[in-house]
């Protein structure tokens, strides 16, 4: 049994007990409960840990350790009646001495209980003429009492027993306690008593009864069992009271409280109910919820054990501040803290103590929120405010303020680089976002791994980069640092893609210093920007610097790029196409869509001129979906083994629902997948599999036809294009134009068309003007040739009539 059993049995007892045990050769009373310290007049503590030579008469301590030695040696129990000191007086008591063995046979404690005789009969004459009225449920009760042998034969009961029992003592002395029970609670009592073990030698229950009148009614039970020292059980003694009337209350207040207790179980708040001393008597389910520690592990800790462990003593000192200025409440107090999870984790907590009295004594009420999600959210929020989520990489938030900070000082000077990855957005589009974040990482780490300790290098949008050079504006220095970027990110492997054989693109570069381009925070960013721009627009990958007449360049981009949207929002574009023939027999195949925007002012403006701002500035999306639209309706008009391809970006290639769109689109036309081509750059072949190339299989599966445009041009690579699901290869114009003119292009183009026929690719022709272009577009195996020398680009209804015809005929500019 545990000291906690015994100290919860010594509190319940009725009976003043006490619990002894042999210390040094000498007894000591290890336990005292409430009601004998209460008949002693005595406080706990002078009476606890104490010998019975130093609290009694010398022959009365004498007599008392005789019995207790008795009773320990022989192992069993000792009745006996002694003279002990009252409150009121010295007052003779009837005891019994019940050891508790240990596990060697031995006795380990002795229990204790006594009877005041004086005292029982006093309360009877109380209650018989009324003049104790207002007592205590609990102490108003005549302890029960009884022996029995291990069998249930009863071997003693005192007299409240036989007037509970409506019997005389001698006619239950012998009978079986368990004949006497009600047969329901039988089962209860026989399995109760054989729990009781020299481990175990003292348990609690609750029994119901029927009373003498009939009356069914409950009792509270401690039976403490002696055993001898071979381990049998000798002798079950049984102290009870009757709790009949306490029972009903307590189900009537347990109606109330189950409700109250509801509520404050599942409140969003955790509430702790700590004693006078502050120490933890309840916890709702919500602070377990917060702490992680049971219900069970809270009771008795110090409200100071739940906060930081640095805090606690602030804690202790409210609840001292509290006790001392007693009878005065001094309110609330309430304060951000700290606590700690039973995992470890510091959480941080709001945390207010009130005070409130309970059955007229001092209690604290601990109002406990969890704040720790909060506090991390502002944290984050703060974080956010000035730096990058994904690269930790200070934000565009935190360049632009330090830059107006620095500039603010008279003849500051500083240098902006503006770093762009080469086609980031399709390479996103193609390996998926997961990947192209590593990629963005990987990038932010090459770059700072160059930069002087000077430097401030931030995220400044979704593919580009930012770096400040403080107190410097040397042109010479800022090119050689921006070539240092470009060496280290291009061709690096990203994180995770070591076996891929992926690297990163090329970085594209733009230049502004102060006060040389601008002195303004907003116009030296401005200023990097166009130079950026500039540098994409003449050669990706490359460095430039600003200057000056970029602006009337970029101020012509702009306007150009406001006069698309408002083409595609208010019309102005349409489509042409131009058709493809066989090589050798020059049989129509089908054609290519292309769209064409003509301005308010009536002006052509060349695709050249707007196609590339369109995916600069997010306008190719819509834009594709215009020529989209304009091609389905177009195909249920070819002749069977047509087909009309048009172009499609990298990105929408790579969403998720391309190939169910298509296939609905295609099903409401009432067309085969073979009509429709799709044409794609070599952009689009940046980065390792993915869902691009997923979409480019199913579209495959439709029926498209898969084409590479514009080859030559950009940056495939040999082991990407041999794997990714193509159909054919589109020879770009200048290959064809130089083929026709030197060796070398003739040398280089043949080279091109070895590598299609070895991939078992089609090849196409583009920008065939002249006959001798033509010979060498048949000298290398081109399938189909495409360009003005036999089918300029046509309205949709000229190529139409020419599908229809048959394409006999020459259609020349």
């Amino acid at each position: 049994m545990s000291p906690g059993d015994l100290h919860h049995f010594l509190a319940r007892c009725p009976l003043p007990a006490f619990l002894a045990g042999l210390d040094d050769g000498g007894f000591r009373f290890l336990q005292i409960n409430p009601a004998l310290a209460a008949v002693t007049g005595r406080p706990l503590e002078e009476l606890v840990g104490r010998r019975p030579e130093e609290l009694f008469q010398p022959d009365l301590a004498r007599q008392l350790v005789e019995q207790l030695r008795f009773a320990w040696d022989g192992g069993c129990v000792v009745d006996l009646t002694a003279c002990l000191p009252h409150a009121d007086g010295p007052r003779d008591w009837d005891m019994a001495l019940v050891p508790l063995p240990d596990p060697a046979g031995g006795t380990r404690l002795l229990v204790g209980y006594g009877i005041d005789p004086g005292e029982m009969a006093r309360r009877r004459m109380a209650h018989q003429t009324g003049g104790q009225l207002v007592i205590d449920a609990f102490l108003a009760q005549e302890a029960l009492i009884y022996r029995c042998r291990p069998d249930t034969a009863l071997t003693f009961v005192n007299a409240a027993y036989a007037r509970a029992a409506g019997r005389g003592p001698q006619h239950l002395l012998g009978q079986r306690l368990s004949d006497m029970v009600p047969a329901a609670e039988r089962p209860t009592l026989l399995a109760q008593f054989a729990r009781l073990t020299p481990e175990e030698p003292l348990l609690g229950h609750i029994l119901r009864h029927k009373g003498a009148d009939g009356r069914p009614g409950w009792r509270h039970w401690v039976n403490i069992a002696a055993f001898d020292a071979h381990g049998r059980m000798v002798e079950i003694h049984g102290i009870g009271r009757d709790i009949t009337e306490l029972q009903d209350a307590m189900l009537r207040v347990s109606e109330s409280e189950h409700r109250f207790r509801t509520v404050v179980e599942n409140i969003a708040e955790g509430i702790v109910l700590a004693d006078e001393h502050g120490h933890i008597v309840y916890a709702n389910r919500k602070v377990v919820e917060i702490l992680g520690w049971t219900a069970e592990d809270l009771q008795g800790r110090h409200v100071a054990q739940l906060g930081n462990p640095q805090e606690a003593s602030e804690h202790a000192t409210y609840l001292e501040r509290y006790l001392r200025i007693s009878p005065i409440p001094v309110g609330s107090s309430a304060q951000e803290s700290f606590a700690r999870h039973r995992d470890g984790r510091m959480l941080r907590i709001h945390f207010s103590l009130s005070e409130v009295e309970l059955d007229g004594v001092r209690h604290f009420i601990g109002v406990l929120r969890d704040n720790t999600a909060i506090h991390e959210a502002q944290q984050r929020i703060e974080r956010l405010a000035y730096n990058d989520e994904l690269t930790g990489l200070p934000n565009q938030r935190r360049l632009k303020e330090e830059l107006a900070r620095l500039l603010e000082r008279p003849g500051a000077r500083a240098t902006l680089l503006l770093v762009d990855l080469v086609d980031f957005s399709a390479l996103n589009g193609t390996i998926g976002f997961a990947a192209g974040d590593r990629v963005l990482r990987t990038a932010a780490r090459r770059i700072a791994d160059v930069l002087p300790h000077d430097c401030l290098l931030s995220r400044f949008g979704n593919d580009r980069f930012a770096v400040l050079m403080r107190d410097l504006a040397d042109a010479e220095r800022a090119q050689v640092l921006a070539g240092r970027i470009a060496v280290s990110v291009e061709g690096a492997v990203p994180e995770g893609h070591g076996e891929s054989g992926f690297r990163l693109p090329p970085v594209t570069i733009g230049i502004a210093m102060a006060p040389v381009d601008d002195t303004r925070p907003d116009g030296l960013l401005e200023a990097a920007e166009i130079a950026l721009l500039d540098a994409k627009r003449r050669a990706p990958g490359s460095i430039r610097g600003f200057a000056s007449a970029m602006r009337n360049t970029a101020a012509r981009r702009f306007s150009t790029a406001q006069g698309l949207r408002r083409a595609l929002d208010h019309g102005g574009l349409f489509i042409e196409v131009q058709p493809r023939f066989t090589a050798d027999q020059r049989q129509l195949t089908g054609g290519e869509a292309l769209v064409r925007w003509r301005r308010e002012d009536g002006c052509l403006i060349p695709p050249d001129d707007f196609v590339p701002l369109a995916e600069e500035t997010g306008l190719i999306q819509p834009l594709t979906e215009f020529v989209f639209d304009q091609v389905m309706p177009l195909l249920a008009r070819l002749r069977p083994g047509q087909r009309l391809s048009m172009n499609f970006p990298p990105a929408q290639l790579a969403r998720h629902n391309l190939t169910a769109m298509i296939a609905a689109r295609l099903a409401r036309q009432g067309v085969p997948g073979d009509r429709l081509g799709i044409e794609l750059t070599e952009s689009a072949l940046i980065g390792g599999p993915g869902l691009l190339d997923e979409n480019l299989r199913e579209l495959q599966r439709l029926g498209c036809a898969v084409a590479i445009d514009d080859f030559g041009t950009g940056y495939s690579s040999l082991s990407r294009l041999r794997h990714l699901p193509i159909d054919e290869l589109k020879i770009d114009r200048v290959f064809i134009r130089d083929a026709a003119r030197d060796a070398a292009g003739t040398a280089f183009l043949q080279a091109i068309g070895a590598m299609a026929n070895a991939l078992g690719l089609r090849l196409v022709a583009e920008g065939v003007e002249t006959e001798e272009e033509l010979d060498q577009a048949r000298r290398i195996g081109c399938h189909e040739v495409q360009g003005w020398l036999w089918g300029r680009p046509m309205a949709p209804e000229e190529f139409l009539a020419l599908c229809l015809d048959g394409g006999a005929q020459e259609v020349l500019a």
